[in-house]
């Protein structure tokens, strides 16, 4: 942020589980941005709850996405080594030191910021990047997407 030159008082980050951490939240935000988590979880639609309390006019979501064809809304269950802090946590009362976690498709990405009012608008990286997306290859491979919501 100091780089780009954001004086320190437009911001602050906050450490913790981000379900606690946005119950404590409050105000009004003009843009969320989540990258990076949202496959990381079960628990979209509470994520999104959460986030809707704060009436952001933009809500920018970057994420794993399972490939399929944009009307079908689902989410792959996996597993995933809890013991990476970037991964999901172990819900209470496993029996097993992973997390499970839901992946969801492009549809389903879609499908819930508009439930919760945004229009949805998917970056196409082709139109900043050109054709070679040679660094980008999971977003030309459909295994990644932006998607920016607006109200």
């Amino acid at each position: 942020m100091r780089v780009c030159g954001i004086p320190s008082n437009r911001y602050s980050f906050l450490c913790g589980d981000v379900f606690e951490a946005a119950r404590n939240l409050t105000g009004v935000f003009d843009t969320v941005f989540c990258f990076g988590f949202f496959y990381h979880t079960l628990r979209h639609a509470e994520l999104l709850m959460l986030i809707n309390r704060f009436q952001a006019s933009v809500l920018i979501v970057d994420t794993k996405v399972i490939p399929s064809s944009i009307a079908e809304a689902s989410f792959h269950l996996l597993r995933e080594p809890a013991n990476d802090e970037g991964n999901g946590s172990v819900l209470s009362g496993a029996v097993t030191d992973e997390a499970i976690v839901g992946v969801p498709t492009l549809g389903a990405v879609i499908t819930l910021l508009d439930y919760f009012g945004y229009g949805v608008e998917v970056v196409d990286w082709t139109n900043y990047l050109g054709d070679d997306l040679t660094d980008l290859a999971d977003y030309a491979k459909g295994e990644r997407t932006t998607i920016i919501g607006h109200r």
